[in-house]
């Protein structure tokens, strides 16, 4: 996995690239500035799973791991990390 930059780095790329978004800061509140909707993350969570091979169980969904870019990044690698254990 890569580490922490980078994986929000890519992130960045995905809400621009794939999202058609500007990037938001890594530690901006994605809900509070409307960039987050429901559609927004429901396109966001394939996207994770494309891009990271992260795939997160509906009932394994807490909306605050994906409230800035920081925080999908650190539940990202975390999935990674248990993953290849």
């Amino acid at each position: 996995m890569k580490d922490f930059t980078d994986v929000c780095e890519r992130l960045q790329s995905i809400f621009h690239q794939e999202l058609q978004i500007d990037p938001p800061a890594f530690s901006d509140d994605l809900v509070e500035a409307g960039i987050l909707d429901s559609m927004m993350f429901v396109t966001l969570l394939m996207h994770l799973e494309e891009e990271f091979g992260a795939r997160i169980a509906i009932q394994d969904i807490e909306m605050s791991d994906f409230s800035t870019i920081s925080k999908i990044a650190k539940l990202v690698t975390t999935i990674a990390s248990q993953h290849a254990a």
